[in-house]
């Protein structure tokens, strides 16, 4: 696929400020452990402004290292999100832009680093998105990347593996683990099915059912989106436990001290807040790609703190590579160099994130685009103002392939007055939206854009299609007629 995304013709503007540093300082920790959460929406968390319940280890966890209150993905879908997470670099730039790509072999992901560096590593994954297919596992020996259909079993695995094997030897450990839960169908074991519902009953949350709100774009009560969040919340208590029986093995162990603790998510979800939409790949808001983010050591960081500045997932494989004493985040390929900030000073208290902004990036094929197939839909933010630019008027069509999902061609948001992005307010502060236009400008200006060839065999494609990230027959699709403009949103484009 050709990228068609004229801003970078126009480009002008600065180089990002890429972290890491090209020589080892003495680490900081000897192991990192890293859980990620699949779809877990940032502000169901108590810590984070969630009200439930849902998340009591989560929170309390929270007060025992660095939270950050503004971290971003840079997209909306797993795969995507986790490459950047591994490589530091964006989406335009690795080309794993959705489920169906496979992560390049000359990517140079953590897992890798770590190994190089005499790290055992091991993962335990609960996502068909992430299987060792997907090239995501480069850097595991093939019986140390371990899927599991059975969160539950997976824990248990997790914890075995540290009660056995963690840090003894005197070896140097990487352990990540990612959950499958709360994304989709929101169907936790056992209590957790109504244990967030009022009056204790079971909801249908069949994701059927919930597409059929989003392409018909029905209106639910207050009573019925609670039922849905009820729901939603129960996948966040079981996996809330689940985190919380892999850091007390840790602990029994004695070794968190000694172990560098990273918690976040790959993305968010938008659990109906746009365009009646329960899911996450269409959505460029925060709602899907703010993510909570905390750093656990005790005794090398400071607990109880909350870090306001912005940061991006791209910073954390620079930090985790300064804060484990390896060096080698600056790679002699420019091509392939990280793009995050190194937030070890952050850690210790003694220096504030340095972002002005934070940037993402929904990359899609759509025959309902305005001005062509293909294009790409940004979002960058500051601490006050979300902008989201979409000038080609693509609307993104991952499944149900018969819902709409628009956004305008240009959105703006005052995150102060609504940080739920509801109120799109670029007509009454033109000024603003052309200030942080320039700022998506000068980010972009500086990606070496790449383009992949989707890589999925039959098998993963099932997978996928189950998932809900695989385009149905379009045969039936309704005819969409965009809003009436007196100007041309694609005049002087290619």
């Amino acid at each position: 696929m050709r990228r068609r995304v004229t801003l970078l013709v126009a480009a002008i503007g600065s180089a990002l400020l890429a972290g890491g540093c090209s020589k080892a300082p003495p680490p900081k920790a000897k192991h990192l452990v890293l859980i990620t959460v699949d779809t877990l929406r940032t502000d169901r968390l108590g810590s984070y402004g969630g009200t439930s319940g849902c998340s009591p280890f989560l929170d309390a966890l929270a007060e025992r290292g660095v939270r950050f209150a503004n971290a971003y993905c840079q997209r909306s879908m797993t795969l995507p999100s986790m490459t950047t997470w591994f490589t530091s670099r964006y989406v335009a730039e690795h080309g794993v832009n959705d489920n169906k790509k496979r992560v390049p072999e000359e990517e140079h992901l953590l897992a890798e680093r770590l190994a190089e560096a005499g790290f055992a590593t091991r993962c335990y994954n609960a996502t068909p998105v992430l299987e060792p297919e997907s090239g995501i596992a480069q850097g595991f020996a093939p019986g140390d990347y371990r899927m599991f259909p059975d969160e539950a079993e997976m824990t248990r695995g997790a914890a075995r593996y540290i009660e056995r094997r963690f840090g003894r030897d005197d070896r140097r450990d990487f352990l990540w683990l990612h959950y499958m839960n709360p994304h989709k169908p929101y169907d936790p074991p056992g209590r957790y099915k109504t244990m967030f519902v009022e009056g204790g009953r079971e909801v249908d949350v069949d994701p059927a059912r919930l597409d059929r709100i989003y392409v018909e774009k029905t209106v639910l009560t207050e009573a019925e989106r609670r039922d849905v969040e009820g729901a939603y919340d129960g996948t966040v208590a079981f996996v809330n436990d689940m985190v919380a029986a892999v850091v007390d093995a840790l602990e029994q162990r004695g070794l968190l001290e000694e172990t560098l603790l990273v918690f976040s998510a790959d993305h968010g979800e938008d659990l109906y807040s746009h365009n009646a939409y329960f899911w996450h790949a269409n959505s460029p808001y925060r709602s899907s790609t703010h993510v909570p983010l905390l750093f656990v050591q005790p005794g090398t960081i400071p607990a109880g703190r909350v870090e306001d500045g912005l940061v991006e997932t791209t910073d954390f494989l620079p930090t985790v590579l300064t804060w484990l004493g390896v060096g080698g985040a600056d790679d002699g390929d420019p091509a392939l160099r990280p793009r995050g900030h190194d937030l070890t000073g952050v850690l210790l208290g003694e220096t504030a994130p340095r972002r002005d902004t934070a940037l993402s990036e929904l990359d899609v094929v759509n025959p309902l685009s305005e001005c062509g197939d293909e294009g790409a839909i940004w979002a960058i933010r500051n601490r006050r103002w979300s902008f989201v630019w979409n000038d080609r008027r693509i609307f993104p069509d991952n499944p149900p392939s018969e819902g709409f999902y628009p956004i305008a061609a240009q959105e703006l948001y005052d995150l102060e007055m609504d940080p739920d992005e509801q109120l799109n307010v670029v007509a009454d502060h033109p000024d603003v939206a052309d200030r942080m236009y320039g700022a998506l400008l000068a980010r972009t200006s500086t990606l070496t854009f790449r383009t992949l060839a989707d890589e999925t065999d039959d098998a993963r494609m099932k997978k996928l299609a189950e998932l809900g990230y695989v385009l149905d027959d379009q045969s039936s699709r309704p005819t969409y007629a965009p809003p009436a403009s007196d100007a041309d949103p694609c005049e002087g484009r290619e």
